[in-house]
């Protein structure tokens, strides 16, 4: 039997079309756009992330270092000024425990001063730690805490007494590269012996 063959049928050919080849090109190039830009975005949020770790963790230690100090203290040696972005407080504290304990601030050296004075107060955008000498002349000063609220209504420091309770709260205001901004604060309240 004699077969013949099928005129209609193309050969096998090797290869692509130009059609097909510029098919899969497009689909590769959208594939890769959509990749890139879950990475890209993937990659923001992972900032965000770390960004706001750290700020949460340097408004942590700032008023955990506040409220150990105002443990240190005794209501008779804290003074705190009320401002319209910024409350200013001013503290002295304990040499040690006991009747024998005087109040002070410890110098750059370590070297504890008695009557002098630790200050908490808003510079621009950063809380300032500054150690006062007993005339009232700062000694040495340093910056606790940057990217501190200056938005009018919101306070960058804080600090509220209610009998022996001092409550100070610290806000931060950060703005992103990108243009974006968050608040954040934390809050604690310490009992202040007289």
């Amino acid at each position: 039997m004699t077969r013949f063959r099928d005129s209609s049928r193309r050969p096998p050919r090797d290869g692509f079309s130009l059609l097909e080849l510029a098919i899969a090109v497009a689909l590769g190039t959208t594939l890769l756009a959509v990749l890139g830009r879950v990475l890209v975005n993937t990659t923001g949020s992972i900032d965000y992330i770390v960004k706001d770790l750290v700020t949460v963790q340097d408004i942590k230690d700032t008023v955990s270092g506040i409220g150990d100090e105002l443990r240190r203290s005794s209501a008779a040696t804290i003074t705190v000024t009320t401002g319209s972005l910024s409350d200013t407080l001013t503290l002295r504290v304990s040499s040690g425990t006991g009747a024998s304990s005087t109040y002070g601030a410890e110098d750059q050296s370590g070297t504890f001063q008695t009557g002098w004075s630790i200050r908490y107060r808003a510079v621009g955008t950063d809380l300032v730690r500054d150690v006062l000498n007993t005339g009232g002349t700062v000694v040495s000063s340093g910056i606790v805490a940057q990217h501190v609220s200056n938005q009018v209504g919101t306070k960058a420091l804080s600090v509220v007494q209610n009998g022996p309770l001092y409550t100070v709260n610290l806000q931060i205001f950060k703005s992103f590269d990108d243009g974006k901004t968050y608040s954040k604060g934390m809050q604690t309240t310490v009992f202040v012996k007289n």
